[in-house]
Formats: structure tokens, C-alpha cells, sequence
């Protein structure tokens, strides 16, 4: 009788252990994982405090920058139709007038405050009520408002006090000028052609932003209307008096232009007290800004260009940009 060989096993399902290579492939893998987790959570944290630390030190500028579009947005000319008589009484012609007037320049020519290659000045009139500290307030007067860029200490407006008691820095600063309505003196020098033309103060001004380098400004229309006639301006200046006086007028003479596209460069502190340098403009600032905002066919193109060449130059920087409607323009061709 033969007998057969047989096996006991356990209900229980037999298992083997890790071996030593698995444990250490596992180990590996998992450290993998754990440094590029904590790469990824350096790389979000550090985008994130550069972020943070960026809108910090650009937020003044932003809140000014929106101030300076809401109050450019109500400048106002109250152009009107008039006649010329000659010297017999008889109409010879009808002309565009006004007794306001709207000034763009390049900022540091001409006699207009701000330091050469700093863009633009601006100064225009526009319902801002303000009056001397004394007087009420008066609803719907009309200031002279003027913006631009000037690179000075600070010792030039500090209250008398303070001078001394602290260190002077020397920044680009944005200047608001507000001419209290008393003093206003648009109204008794409507035929000058001076330029810049005798109204423009800045006895008012003062600095509203710190480490802004550049105010562009650039008078335009609808993009339509500039695709058929071409850009309203040439260069980046507009003056609504020029040849408001000849036999023919020039399209722009006493008229707000129906647009502007404003654009505003600012650096951060950091950038600014690394490379100031006492009372001289810091060279990359300046070798950014050189021969650009001159053409209004490169106003884009110079906007991009300084940009890139402060931030190659290791300047931390931001461009504020947009485009407003000016709704007091009556413009018409």
C-alpha cells in the first residue's frame, strides 16, 4: 500500500519580508519626494514674499498714479466759436477760443521744473475747489493742476524744522503742483505765447511720490480715427495755444486732445538707496531714460526698452500705464 506525502499549511496566507534593496529604492524615492516638495514650497514662498515686498513698495505709487488719472480725466478747456472782425467791422472769420489752456513739454527744456530726460510736464486746468488755507470752500473752482518729475533732496521742501535733523536723501520724485484758484492768473495771459507759458507755478508744489523717474504722456485719439488721419502728435508735447492766433488754425489750437495715454516709471527704495549717489543722478537710471520719450511712434516700444534696461541694470522697477478719456474734449477735425 503506498503512501502518499502530504503538506500542512495554516489557514493563514504565508508573506515575505522587504528586502534590504527595496527598503533602500523606497527610501530613496521618498527622499526624492521630499526635496522636491520643499523646492516647491521655497520657490512659492519666495515668489511670494518677492510679491508681497513688490506691491509694498509700489503701492504709494500706484495710489498716486490713480490720483494723477482721475484728476488728468477732469482737465478742461471750455473751448467756444468767436469771430474776427476786422477794421471795418465786418466778420472775416470764425475760430476756436478759450481762455484756459492745456501744456505738455518734455520736463527740464524750456524753463519747465524737472530734470532733462525725467518725460513729461503736465499742467492744465480742472475743477479742484481749492482756495488759500483761509478761505471756504468754493464747489466747481478752477486750479491749476501740474505734474512732473524732478531729482533733488528733500532738503528743498522740508519744513524749516526738520532740516538738519535729518539726512538729506536725494530721490527722482513725483511733484504735484495746485495752484489755489485766488492766485490763478490763466485768465490774464490768454494771448501769451511764452513758453513755458507764465501761468505754469510750482510755487504750490510739493512731492507726492518718492523714486518715480518718469511721468510719459502722449496726447491721442481713437484708435480708428488715428488709423485713418494718423497720430494726433509727432513727439510727445502738445500746446492747445500754438497757432491759436493764425488765420488758419492748426487742429489742436484751443482743444483738448480727446485722449492721453499716461505712463509712469517707479523704482523701489532698495534700488534707489543702493544707487544714490549725493545730488548726481544715478548713471543707470539715466543711461535707461537717454534719447527716449521723444517720438510718439516709439512710446510703447521706449516704455518696454527702459524697463528692460533697468531691470538688466539690477533696478527693481514697475510701469503704470493706462489710457483716459478726456470728458471735457469738444474735439472736432
Amino acid at each position: 500500500m503506498k503512501r502518499h506525502s502530504c503538506e500542512w499549511r495554516s489557514g493563514a496566507t504565508l508573506r515575505r519580508g522587504f528586502t534590504l534593496l527595496e527598503l533602500l529604492v523606497a527610501t530613496v524615492v521618498f527622499a526624492l519626494i521630499l526635496v522636491l516638495t520643499f523646492s516647491v514650497i521655497s520657490q512659492t514662498s519666495s515668489v511670494w514674499q518677492r510679491s508681497t515686498r513688490d506691491l509694498e513698495a509700489f503701492q504709494n505709487a500706484r495710489l498716486v498714479f490713480e490720483n494723477l488719472t482721475r484728476l488728468a480725466s477732469q482737465a478742461t478747456l471750455n473751448t467756444y466759436w468767436d469771430y474776427e472782425i476786422n477794421g471795418v467791422g465786418q466778420v472775416v472769420r470764425y475760430r476756436r477760443n478759450s481762455d484756459l489752456h492745456f501744456y505738455l513739454a518734455a520736463a527740464g527744456l524750456n524753463g519747465v521744473p524737472g530734470t532733462s530726460g525725467c518725460g513729461q510736464a503736465l499742467f492744465f486746468q480742472a475743477p479742484y475747489s481749492r482756495r488759500a488755507p483761509s478761505a471756504t470752500w468754493v464747489p466747481q473752482l478752477l486750479n491749476e493742476i501740474g505734474f512732473y518729475v524732478e531729482f533733488g533732496s528733500d532738503d528743498n521742501w522740508l519744513p524749516t524744522a526738520l532740516k538738519g535733523s535729518l539726512t538729506a536723501s536725494w530721490r527722482y520724485r513725483l511733484f504735484q503742483a495746485v495752484e489755489p484758484a485766488e492766485d490763478l492768473t490763466i485768465y490774464s495771459t490768454s494771448a501769451a505765447q511764452a513758453d513755458p507759458p507764465p501761468w505754469v507755478s510750482t510755487g504750490n508744489a510739493h512731492p507726492v511720490a518718492d523714486n518715480i523717474v518718469a511721468l510719459v504722456v502722449l496726447p491721442g485719439r481713437a484708435e480708428a480715427e488715428e488709423a485713418l488721419l494718423g497720430p494726433l502728435v509727432t513727439n510727445l508735447a502738445y500746446d492747445s495755444r500754438t497757432g491759436a492766433t493764425l488765420p488758419v488754425q492748426p487742429v489742436s489750437a484751443n482743444q483738448l486732445p480727446p485722449l492721453l495715454n499716461l505712463a509712469m516709471i517707479a523704482i523701489d527704495e532698495k534700488s534707489a538707496a543702493r544707487l544714490a549717489s549725493g545730488s548726481t543722478p544715478p548713471a543707470q537710471v539715466g543711461a535707461a531714460l537717454a534719447g527716449r520719450f521723444q517720438l510718439a511712434a516709439n512710446f510703447q516700444e521706449d516704455l518696454k526698452d527702459a524697463e528692460a534696461d533697468l531691470t538688466a541694470a539690477g533696478v527693481s522697477c514697475r510701469v503704470f500705464s493706462t489710457r483716459i478719456l478726456l470728458k471735457e474734449s469738444k474735439w472736432s477735425e
